[in-house]
């Protein structure tokens, strides 16, 4: 079949236009690659930023928790040095009224004395009552003073011990953040350096939880046996006090006989004297 002349135009026009197209279509897939390539780059570039702001932001809510946690471990020892403080005067101050309340006691049974042995027995009751009462409170004072100053070392302790630790969690942290830093620009996978960091992190917060658990634990064990060691000292001083006290009324009760007054006054001095 033969060729007319207007389709031999139309024919080479798209010969012409064929292999123009041949030519335009690499420059556009080289366009496209290098657009594909810039927009990995740049989504990239947002991921590795992220990650950047996201630890600079850690850093500060790391570095202003341990702060915090600093403040609140030196108010509670403040705290508990002020409580230790109000408990030694309100105690001295019960002490001052129980003395009072003995010495207008012992005025009272000398106006009842009307013998001298009756007056002897007076003076040596009041002997030995405070005899008693001195015993007894050197012995409460001796086991609140060593079990106050115990208390301190093992705080301290603790204190110490959980300081220790927060540089090794803040090390552990920097390293993993350096080492995420410095992979996610070239890394081919940023999602595995984001998962890689978070399980570094979850470790070293992991194991200064464990540190710091173990520093409380061992301060609420060792403090719970200091006052079990208080209580049996202050138990035993009760104790030896109250034996001496019932042999001091034992005693007045033969001189001045059995009869309700003397009784009731030494119950008084009982009850006042077993309480210092």
């Amino acid at each position: 079949m033969y060729l007319t002349s207007k389709m031999k135009k139309i024919f080479a026009l798209f010969l012409f236009l064929t292999f123009a197209l041949s030519l335009v279509t690499p420059v556009f897939a080289q366009e496209s690659d290098d657009s594909k390539d810039n927009d990995s780059k740049k989504v990239r570039s947002n991921i590795c930023a992220n990650i950047s702001n996201r630890l600079s932001n850690l850093d500060k809510k790391l570095s202003d928790r341990f702060n915090e946690l600093k403040e609140r471990k030196t108010t509670r020892k403040s705290e508990l040095q002020t409580k230790w403080d109000k408990y030694v005067e309100e105690r001295k101050a019960k002490r001052d009224e129980r003395k009072t309340n003995f010495d207008e006691h012992i005025a009272k049974l000398n106006l009842r004395a009307t013998t001298d042995a009756q007056k002897q027995a007076i003076v040596a009751f009041q002997t030995a009552v405070q005899n008693a009462v001195s015993a007894r409170r050197a012995a409460v004072d001796l086991a609140n003073q060593t079990f106050h100053k115990a208390a301190q070392v093992e705080w301290d302790k603790m204190k110490s011990a959980i300081d220790a630790a927060y540089p090794t969690f803040e090390s552990a942290v920097k390293t993993a953040t350096a080492k995420a830093k410095a992979d996610c620009p070239t890394a081919t996978d940023q999602k595995a350096v984001k998962d890689a960091l978070s399980v570094s992190i979850k470790s070293a917060r992991d194991a200064f939880e464990a540190a710091t658990k173990s520093a409380k634990d061992s301060f609420k064990t060792a403090f719970e046996n200091l006052k079990t060691v208080r209580k049996s000292s202050a138990e035993k001083a009760r104790a030896d006090f109250k034996a001496a006290i019932e042999k001091a009324v034992a005693d007045l009760k033969l001189v001045f006989g059995e009869n309700n007054s003397t009784d009731k006054s030494s119950d008084s001095e009982n009850e006042n004297g077993s309480a210092n």
